[in-house]
């Protein structure tokens, strides 16, 4: 599948953002439930006080995959409420990833070469391995994305625990886009501020020559990453 629209000068020029916001909604997330849904909410309402337009595409993920909310302009984007973040079951992460993406790109290919091309970023939020999904696999997601990246589309991924070098290296989203969290409420609420300023700074882009996101970021998420205390082996590159 091949996105006839996407142009990267367009793309790091453009007023329009798709948001994608993939939240784990297994039964391990318990102890942080409430501290992830104010934590949502924080930075949905941050992400609205930023210049351009935008869309959110809010998905939440157990045994089975739950679209929340499709594609709602930013300005009309309702909290995130209990109701819409119900934990039970496993963690399918692949399938919540390729359901996604699949959807993003048909939207993406259904739109005018002449209108202005989305800055499109994805945000991964989960506290533990993959276990559950029964549509997709490992290696058709990071096919994905590895071609979705060659189109521009960012992907960021926020993790807890010591899975999320090994999980990130086998969907291959890059390790300056990683960010660990402690499955606290304060490390979620942290974790989820960071990124939030990060994508606002990212949305506001209007570069001639623009850095790779994989580059930005890293700018960006490097310092606080050092000072997490959830503490990575920088020796293992993938």
């Amino acid at each position: 599948m091949v996105c006839r629209t996407c142009n990267w000068d367009k793309y790091m020029n453009s007023s329009t953002t798709e948001l994608c916001i993939l939240l784990d909604a297994s039964s391990s997330m318990g102890p942080i439930h409430h501290a992830a849904i104010d934590a949502t909410n924080n930075f949905l309402e941050e992400q609205k006080q930023a210049s351009g337009r935008g869309h959110v595409s809010l998905v939440t993920f157990h045994s089975h995959v739950k679209t929340v909310h499709n594609r709602i302009p930013l300005d009309e984007m309702l909290p995130l409420t209990p109701g819409d973040y119900r934990l039970e079951g496993g963690t399918a992460l692949y399938d919540a990833l390729g359901h996604q993406i699949e959807k993003t790109l048909k939207h993406m290919e259904a739109t005018s070469p002449d209108d202005p091309q989305s800055k499109v970023i994805f945000l991964i939020v989960t506290d533990g391995w993959e276990r559950g999904s029964r549509n997709w696999s490992s290696s058709d997601v990071r096919a994905l994305i590895k071609k979705c990246r060659k189109l521009g589309w960012t992907f960021l991924f926020l993790g807890a625990g010591q899975d999320l070098m090994p999980m990130a290296a086998k969907l291959g989203i890059h390790r300056a886009n990683l960010l660990p969290f402690q499955a606290t409420n304060e490390g979620i609420q942290n974790s989820l501020t960071h990124v939030s300023r990060t994508i606002l700074s990212l949305r506001e882009m209007d570069m001639e020559s623009p850095t790779p996101p994989k580059t930005f970021f890293w700018r960006f998420f490097g310092t606080f990453r050092q000072n997490s205390s959830t503490k990575e082996d920088d020796d293992k590159e993938h």
